[in-house]
């Protein structure tokens, strides 16, 4: 899964998260949080934007196992839950992180 910082850098005209975006696109999934951290960030004059290079990715369901791990954390670590949930990503199911960026 993706980090929404690069899709929110993307959005900023970051021409290294755009190029991140245009060479792993074949590999790029979105959790549900990540697609609602980027869209919350738009109004609605722009928010098409968004959704249009969103759907072009997989979005990955959040489990019930996932979000009880999720919630585990949230209260042993008092991490966010995105956190939690994107902490659990890389065990489940892969994940590219904005580090390096």
């Amino acid at each position: 899964m993706v980090d929404s910082v690069i899709l929110i850098n993307h959005f900023n005209e970051i021409n290294a998260a755009t190029e991140f975006i245009a060479d792993e696109c074949e590999n790029i999934a979105l959790s549900p949080i990540t697609r609602a951290e980027v869209l919350v960030g738009f109004d609605d004059n722009y928010l098409h934007l968004a959704v249009e290079l969103l759907d072009q990715f997989p979005t990955l369901p959040i489990t019930a196992i996932e979000a009880d791990l999720a919630a585990s954390l949230r209260r042993s670590e008092r991490w966010r839950l995105p956190d939690a949930y994107k902490q659990l990503s890389p065990n489940l199911t892969g994940f590219i992180s904005s580090r390096g960026m």
